[in-house]
């Protein structure tokens, strides 16, 4: 009931591949700006092209470099072959627009400015008994972020603690973790662990231990997708 509930309010957020395909995943790269003058391009911060190396269902993305224009825009490529070099190491990064080595201290300062974006650059569908990879459309990256939540969890993530690097890059809150359309989904649920223990409680003749007992399993499932 949920699932459908929730396909119903916001299944318009999820549009279907370019051949009607049903999409199970979007993949995005972070991106800064080049601090090389000349060049000023969004730069995708990646460490691995690859979408699949597993023998004869190889997958990559293949960024098309537009260097007069400074952009950058991705496809899928499959079968053999080597998959790009990924533009972020242990030492840092590189444009891959112009080629400039970059340090993750400018990465980190663009992140704390609140420069940082977001660029899609594979989808990956639904098949046949197999995930298939999908290039990325402009209309997905729009319908992405067309998405806006109404609540999002503004409590504020530790200073430091083990695992946790991400506040170096300005993100210093829960809600920071989670892209715009990952919150209205995560809300939505929360929203219908609600309605469905009222549900509960309404058809058990007002069972309150029986729709509490439901409406946590419910949340623990939410949690978990979390």
């Amino acid at each position: 009931w949920m699932r459908d509930e929730a396909w119903k309010r916001i299944g318009h957020l999820y549009p279907k591949g370019p051949k009607g395909e049903t999409i199970i995943a979007w993949l995005w790269a972070r991106t800064v700006k080049c601090p090389n003058p000349a060049c000023g391009a969004q730069m995708p911060l990646v460490r691995s092209f690859w979408l699949s190396t597993k023998k004869g269902k190889e997958a990559c993305v293949e960024p098309v470099v537009d260097r007069r224009a400074k952009t950058v825009r991705f496809e899928v490529r499959t079968g053999d072959g080597e998959a790009p070099e990924g533009s972020v190491n242990r030492t840092g990064t590189r444009c891959i627009v112009c080629g400039s080595a970059v340090t993750f201290d400018h990465v980190r300062a663009e992140g704390r400015a609140g420069r940082m974006g977001q660029q899609l650059m594979a989808m990956v569908a639904e098949g046949q008994r197999r995930r298939t990879y999908v290039s990325p459309a402009k209309s997905q990256q729009d319908t992405a972020a067309s998405a806006v939540p109404h609540w999002m969890p503004d409590t504020e993530l530790p200073k430091q603690a083990l695992g946790f690097r991400v506040q170096l890059y300005g993100m210093t809150r829960h809600a920071d973790l989670f892209t715009p359309r990952q919150l209205v989904a995560l809300t939505t649920f929360c929203d219908l662990v609600q309605e469905a223990r009222a549900l509960v409680l309404k058809d058990s003749s007002g069972d309150e231990e029986y729709a509490n007992a439901i409406a946590t399993y419910l949340g623990l499932a939410v949690d978990r997708t979390a």
